[in-house]
């Protein structure tokens, strides 16, 4: 996605920064919900392959929307893995207003690894 800036990465975790652009606002300038649908799964993902390469992909994917952002607005998405079961990881995304921490959505993955055996190296 064009823009999205990495500010801190390890094994299982991830931190990006991101302004909103006007190319994926409604209307009336809110954060079209689908183009924040596809920002949570790739943070997700990325997280998870940070630490395991070889995927399948998103097998579930929820997403609560707590609030809008607005075009031009600075946001922070924190993915970290919380958990795995054979071949499935289970990630946890945060999006946060970059200038007060407020909470705008909450995305919960599993993602499908390419082979059973441990999920965490």
């Amino acid at each position: 996605m064009k823009g999205i800036r990495i500010a801190e990465s390890r094994k299982g975790f991830l931190r990006c920064h991101f302004v909103v652009s006007n190319l994926i606002t409604d209307p009336d300038g809110n954060w079209e919900i689908g183009a924040m649908a596809t920002l949570i799964d790739a943070v997700g993902v990325t997280a998870v392959y940070s630490l395991i390469r070889h995927l399948k992909g998103s097998v579930e994917l929820s997403i609560s929307v707590l609030s809008t952002a607005k075009a031009q607005e600075e946001m922070e998405i924190e993915a970290k893995i919380v958990g795995g079961r054979g071949r499935l990881v289970s990630v946890v995304i945060e999006v946060r207003r970059r200038s007060n921490g407020e909470l705008i959505a909450l995305g919960k993955q599993w993602v499908a690894k390419a082979t059973a055996g441990v999920w965490l190296r």
